[in-house]
Order: C-alpha cells, then sequence, then structure tokens
C-alpha cells in the first residue's frame, strides 16, 4: 500500500528528478547540507525514486514505511485520509533525519485545489490543515485548500511528523530551472518570486518550522 511505480520520466519535474537523485544526487545533496547545515560526516541516503525500484514513489504509510519511521503519538490515518501526498523523493540522514521532496518544473505546478471528494476525507483534511495553521501560529484566514493546496499539506505533513511525533524531518522544495520544453522559468529569480508569494498567502512567514524547509533551484543544465 501507498507504493507507485513510475515510468522513466521523458519530460517536466518526474524527469529532472529521476535524474537528479540517480545520476546526480551530489547536486542536491550539496543544497541539503548548505540549507540545513548538514556536517560532511553524516550521509544522505536516498530511497526513491529509484531506478532498481521502477523510480516508486511514495505516499501514506507506504512514505512512512520506506523512511523507516513509525509515529508515536499521531497515527498518520488520523491526521490524513490515503490518498495523502505523493512525494517525488525521499531520503534519510545518517542521524535518523528524513527528507522530504516536491519537485516542479514550471510554475503552473504550483497551482492546485483539494480534490478530496469524500465527505469524511474532506473534514479530516480541513480538520488537520486548520490544526497546523492554529499550532503554528498562522494567522491568515486566506484558506490553505486552494490555490495553493499541495504547498500546504507538505507543510502540514512536515509538522505532522516533526511537532506531533518528534521525528526529526526536513522538507525541501525543488525547482528546476531552464526546462524549455514545459516552459518553466529562465532564472532563480522567478522562482523565488513565486515561493515568496505562496508563503506570504499562506502566512507562513514566521512558523518555527521554517529553519526545516527550504527552497532549492537546479539548472537542468547541470543535469543534461
Amino acid at each position: 500500500m501507498g507504493i507507485y511505480k513510475q515510468k522513466k520520466g521523458d519530460k517536466g519535474s518526474l524527469k529532472w528528478i529521476q535524474i537528479l537523485i540517480n545520476n546526480q544526487p551530489d547536486i542536491i545533496n550539496l543544497h541539503i547540507r548548505r540549507n540545513f547545515k548538514i556536517p560532511a560526516r553524516t550521509e544522505i541516503d536516498w530511497v526513491s525514486p529509484l531506478k532498481e525500484e521502477y523510480y516508486a514513489e511514495y505516499r501514506d504509510e507506504g512514505f512512512l514505511k520506506v523512511l523507516g519511521v513509525s509515529p508515536q503519538k499521531v497515527r498518520l490515518i488520523d491526521f490524513w485520509p490515503n490518498g495523502g501526498p505523493q512525494w517525488d523523493a525521499l531520503g534519510r540522514l545518517s542521524n535518523g533525519t528524513v527528507l522530504l521532496i516536491e519537485a516542479k518544473a514550471h510554475i503552473s505546478e504550483v497551482l492546485c485545489h483539494m480534490q478530496a471528494g469524500d465527505p469524511d476525507s474532506i473534514n479530516l483534511i480541513e480538520e488537520s490543515l486548520a490544526r497546523t495553521k492554529r499550532e503554528l501560529g498562522v494567522r491568515t484566514k486566506n484558506p490553505w485548500t486552494t490555490p495553493f493546496y499541495q504547498y500546504a499539506n507538505r507543510i502540514a505533513h512536515l509538522h505532522f511528523l516533526r511537532n506531533l511525533n518528534g521525528i526529526k524531518s526536513h522538507l525541501l522544495f525543488v525547482n528546476f530551472i531552464g526546462d524549455e520544453e514545459m516552459g518553466g522559468p529562465k532564472s532563480e529569480l522567478e522562482w523565488l518570486g513565486v515561493h515568496s508569494l505562496i508563503q506570504s498567502y499562506l502566512g507562513i512567514g514566521k512558523i518555527n518550522l521554517k529553519p526545516f524547509m527550504a527552497d532549492i533551484c537546479i539548472d537542468v543544465a547541470e543535469l543534461s
């Protein structure tokens, strides 16, 4: 459950994240070490998406299992219904910290609305988003279910792991530059503007999770 094998990506973020993790992980590892002050002696092990595992991506209980973590205080099923975030990449540090990765290759990908149809699922999602906002001290009345729902629910899952269960975790948004086929941003400045807007809308400028979150940009020219 929660394991989704992928085809070899031929375009967009699916293609680039697979290349990045399988062929040139040193590039993303360097960003991780810089942003989260990870010492050189701490090893980084990627568990998804791996070529030998059919580029599998994970969600729900599957992502917890592949990361080797077991929340003891709040169960995932009590926080989020099945069909939750499907992580573009997942990793572990040798010190026990887990890495959650969301990747994008063009700006329109950041627009996302809650798609749940089951009333119980909708209620649980809305309750958990409201809980996350409340416990993080978010004051905005802007909804987290639209138009940046995906970004918001990733933060909610970081809160679930780190704050509610005490599992050391980092959340990294990987933004690819120069994907001409997808009409993606050509500069880091474009992505920085997008994420500044999202964070302002969601009201997360000063939340206690900020030291454990990062937005990075990687030029696809480095991966070609």
